[in-house]
């Protein structure tokens, strides 16, 4: 990811996600901007919920009760709404980013994650506008999408300031910017676990996230990283059905649910597209599998963990490496679970639960660590859930940054997670 060059932003960037002002008659309406809103609010919990794929201006329509025509007098086309959505999230995330106070790096992230927690209370009980996940990005048109990746690496290039402490030597420009994915990595996932509790946990919830993300979960600064060597199902060479999975998940990981279409599999792959439907339905069937198949992987590697001799320490640095290897093996990658809104509504509810079995297996491990002693002393399913987004979102770091191996993946992309994010 190119970072732009600033370090410390004083002022809000411009973007289309603010609020409009109209102009009907060459006079400003006030109920223009309060329609246009409202349609954002209605197209933003849709995308949320059904991606943009399954976000419709019929459905926004019915959401704000105004006809389908009407909604195009604001927005012409469902993409220009998507667009503003999105936006719109980048721009709420970043003035959080801007508002965070302190003269210290832990004093910062402290200041944002306490206000991006403060926003999600007020969010779930119905006091802001809901804020857009960014997860579709890919889905869009080469240039909308390309608008805005470089809204959101403007914002990041902010969040990147919370580590800034003076000048920044050459040699950890990379360290930085990785930590940064970091901790966007982290606030991310939020959405998919913060649901289960209540908003008056939500100081709570934030507290404890801090401690980890300042911390880790290393009981000391001598915690040694040797993993076990692990060997799990998924080492063997892949056939061709597997070899469709391995290529549609590196498609959709690369450029979303529509840009991995089953002429680029099979082109990929230099098969014919009958080759495809010999094994597989549909486009969708194909999606449903490569997460039965990421699911697999994950669990696979954590039993085989869990099954090893050692403490908790041990097990869970063994399970996140093997994931992290396998992430840069012929097999990998994983599937950026970002593509959830990708998948048919009939399938959500089945993935989601098949997803939420991931964190619960490594807080076991973290759990057990914290009794043996191996583990400093966390809120073990908060932790699971943070370590949980890093390995998932690996794919994209790599995209992102100059990651060449699994070696230097675990290095620069976990082992952070478990020392803390400020150690260097």
């Amino acid at each position: 990811m190119n970072f732009p060059k600033e370090k410390r932003p004083t002022k809000p960037i411009a973007t289309a996600g603010k609020k409009a002002t109209a102009r009907v008659g060459g006079k400003s309406t006030q109920r223009f901007e309060a329609k246009r809103d409202a349609i954002i609010s209605a197209g933003s919990e849709l995308i949320n919920r059904e991606g943009v794929k399954g976000m419709t201006l019929a459905g926004v329509a019915e959401r704000v009760g105004l006809s389908t025509t009407s909604v195009t007098y604001y927005f012409k086309l469902k993409e220009d709404l998507a667009v503003a959505c999105i936006l719109r999230g980048i721009e709420q995330l970043e003035q959080l980013i801007l508002g965070a106070s302190g003269d210290t790096p832990p004093a910062r992230i402290a200041s944002f994650l306490t206000a991006y927690f403060d926003l999600a209370a007020r969010i779930a009980n119905g006091l802001e506008p809901p804020f857009c996940v960014f997860n579709d990005i890919r889905a869009l048109s080469k240039p909308n999408a390309a608008t805005l990746l470089r809204a959101h690496n403007r914002m990041l290039a902010h969040m990147r300031g919370f580590f800034w402490i003076g000048s920044t030597p050459p040699e950890l420009e990379q360290v930085l910017n990785i930590r940064t994915l970091l901790l966007a990595a982290a606030l991310y996932w939020t959405p998919l676990w913060t649901r289960q509790y209540d908003t008056e946990d939500y100081p709570r919830i934030c507290a404890r996230m801090i401690d980890i993300l300042l911390n880790g979960i290393a009981p000391d600064k001598k915690a040694t990283w040797n993993p076990a060597q692990l060997h799990f199902r998924f080492e063997n060479e892949p056939d061709q059905k597997e070899q469709f999975l391995i290529a549609a998940t590196q498609l959709i990981n690369e450029q979303g649910y529509h840009g991995a279409s089953i002429d680029k599999i099979s082109a990929r792959l230099d098969l014919t597209k009958g080759s495809f439907y010999h094994h597989l339905d549909t486009k969708d069937d194909l999606v449903a599998m490569c997460f039965q198949r990421t699911f697999g992987v994950i669990a696979a590697a954590q039993r085989s963990a869990m099954a090893q001799k050692g403490n908790g320490w041990m097990k869970l640095t063994s399970a996140c490496a093997a994931l992290m290897q396998f992430q840069f093996s012929n097999a990998g990658p994983l599937l950026e679970f970002a593509a959830f809104s990708a998948l048919p509504s009939t399938m959500v509810n089945t993935t989601v639960q098949l997803s939420g079995r991931v964190p619960h297996r490594f807080s076991e491990m973290i759990s057990d660590g914290i009794i043996d002693g191996s583990v400093r002393p966390v809120d073990a399913y908060i932790a699971a859930q943070i370590i949980t987004a890093a390995i998932v979102s690996a794919p994209e770091f790599v995209h992102t940054v100059s990651v060449q191996t699994a070696d230097e993946a675990i290095a620069l992309l976990l082992q952070p997670i478990f020392s803390g994010l400020l150690k260097l």
